[in-house]
């Protein structure tokens, strides 16, 4: 239910970084690693600085290896 929200969210912002931060997690915690690593990247690529960038890039290096 939480992701149909955020995928709602990201349609209506699609370069919000904060949404795509929420949205990659969470695709992380139910172990969709793709979904995670797109959303992620897409959120460091919009903005390499916003809020949580730094823990957007953990996820990241534990879904490339």
């Amino acid at each position: 239910m939480a992701i149909r929200a955020l995928e709602d969210s990201r349609t209506k912002k699609p370069d919000d970084p904060d949404v795509l931060y929420r949205l990659g997690m969470t695709y992380a915690k139910r172990g969709d690693q793709p979904k995670a690593r797109e959303a992620l990247e897409r959120a460091l690529t919009v903005n390499p600085a916003f809020a949580s960038a730094e823990s957007a890039r953990q996820p990241l290096v534990t879904v490339s290896q």
